[in-house]
């Protein structure tokens, strides 16, 4: 995994002395641990960590499910519980026709659903909220909401039209009160226009707005309740797509008229009253006090962005120099930090890691802590600054 490449070595080198650097900002390597050949690594708030392979699921060392004739296929945690809370998803190692899905919590595991598998589809998305878990379904836009116990109490289909298309989306995003939100896509016929609709979810999924986009790329809400929503939208009944970058105010009110942008980004993060967006070799700002008005700054050197973590006051993107397909299959080249300090205006490099890497999970906690896992080996870092 810690081999170097020369040539991705002497780039990083030069990129971090030739940007601005901040010397109150510094990356420092916690703890670096070796893992396990398809073992999967979860941090979890207090400081535990849930750890899975296809076989069994365990918590800091101590077993707490083994799959049977199950294998399992994911595992997706409650971030906002301290005591292990998940949901584990597993198949049939004979019958592969069938998802199940068993709740962890309280150190008990309980059946919760079963759903049959689709021919060409994805694992329904799952997501815990202040009060119930979500399961949702892309290609039929069905919401199905359980309990915090785990028991079913509510099914919905975002629209009467309920074909199924991989081609369909729900993104979601909480406000500054944990209120959930969704972004639905009614068709995946791409030269219809408004074909996306933001939903809220209190209890039941109720239609605010229909919005004038044939499909969404991005949804993410400020904490003054600015509604920052990305998109596609067709002119002139053609397949071809615009991005286009909508704004809506708390009352749901568009801040003014839809966007044009040049192409789609790559990831977009709110800081304070500014929205960011990330390119491979640029970030756009645009500033919700101004009408959003708008400042690009430009990066260096190219890179892929991954994931985005926001640290007094500056913006951290885990970054890729290259990302391709190799023999093994995709691989990442040398993994950094890059910092967009919102005091000086300025672009720094921090590097992390040289070498190649089949592997890349990442997994940002709020604060300054952030862990990647790269092939077999689980790395924690710590923001200075």
């Amino acid at each position: 995994m810690l081999t170097r490449n020369k040539s991705f070595h002497i780039i990083l080198l030069l990129l971090l002395f030739s940007s601005i650097i901040s010397s109150e900002t510094r990356i420092l390597e916690i703890s670096n641990i070796r893992i396990n050949p398809g073992e999967n690594k979860i941090p979890m708030d207090g400081g535990s960590f849930l750890t899975w392979n296809n076989n069994n699921v365990s918590v800091n060392g101590v077993n707490i499910f083994e799959s049977g004739n199950e294998n399992i296929v994911n595992v997706i945690i409650n971030p906002q519980k301290t005591k292990p809370e998940a949901v584990i998803i597993t198949e049939n190692s004979q019958n592969t026709l069938n998802y199940s899905f068993q709740l962890l919590k309280d150190d008990q595991i309980s059946f919760i659903h079963s759903l049959e598998k689709e021919y060409d589809g994805t694992l329904p998305k799952l997501l815990f909220t202040k009060n119930n878990l979500l399961m949702l379904l892309p290609e039929t836009q069905h919401v199905t909401i359980f309990d915090s116990n785990g028991s079913l109490s509510g099914e919905f289909d975002l629209f009467e039209e309920i074909s199924w298309s991989h081609e369909k989306k729900i993104l979601t995003a909480s406000d500054k009160n944990d209120y959930l939100f969704l972004l639905g896509m009614e068709s995946a016929n791409l030269t219809k226009n408004h074909n996306v609709s933001l939903f809220s979810l209190i209890e039941n999924p109720e239609l605010i707005i229909n919005l004038p986009l044939s499909m969404p790329y991005f949804f993410s809400i400020s904490s003054k309740n600015i509604y920052a929503i990305i998109g596609t939208n067709s002119k002139s009944n053609s397949i071809t797509q615009t991005p286009v970058l909508i704004l809506l105010d708390q009352n749901y009110k568009l801040l003014n008229q839809p966007v044009e942008l040049k192409k789609l980004p790559k990831n977009i993060s709110w800081f304070k009253d500014e929205l960011i967006l990330i390119y491979k070799d640029h970030l756009m700002i645009y500033s919700t006090d101004n009408q959003t008005s708008k400042h690009e700054i430009k990066f260096e050197q190219k890179i892929f962005p991954l994931d985005i973590i926001t640290y007094n006051e500056s913006i951290f993107v885990i970054s890729a120099l290259e990302i391709g397909v190799g023999k093994n299959g995709n691989f990442y080249q040398s993994m950094f930090l890059l910092e967009y300090d919102t005091d000086f205006n300025t672009i720094t490099f921090h590097p992390l890691l040289h070498g190649s890497f089949n592997r890349v999970k990442y997994f940002s906690n709020q604060g300054n802590t952030f862990y990647l896992q790269l092939d077999d080996y689980f790395i924690q870092y710590e923001i200075l600054k």
